[in-house]
């Protein structure tokens, strides 16, 4: 996995297309099928913004993966770390 930069999508976030990245020692991967996360790889993760009232913000925010190798959509990454 050496090589592989971890990026976080922001777009939903900010409306404009952005992202950030993540220390080297977190791996993040596809829950399904172990792909890991990369900056223009297979699996994407982005972070979104979810209406929610239970919170004092009205807004909840959540990592989901869009992998696709496996088509997993919409799931919370899996981590690990190095």
């Amino acid at each position: 996995m050496s090589g592989v930069r971890t990026r976080i999508g922001t777009e939903s976030m900010t409306g404009r297309s952005g992202s950030f990245e993540i220390p080297d020692n977190i791996v993040v991967l596809c829950p399904q099928c172990g792909t890991p996360a990369a900056d223009k790889g297979q699996c994407l993760v982005e972070l979104i913004k979810i209406p929610n009232k239970e919170f004092k913000t009205g807004w909840e925010v959540r990592l989901n993966v869009d992998c696709r190798v496996c088509g997993c959509f919409n799931k919370p990454p899996a981590t690990t770390y190095r």
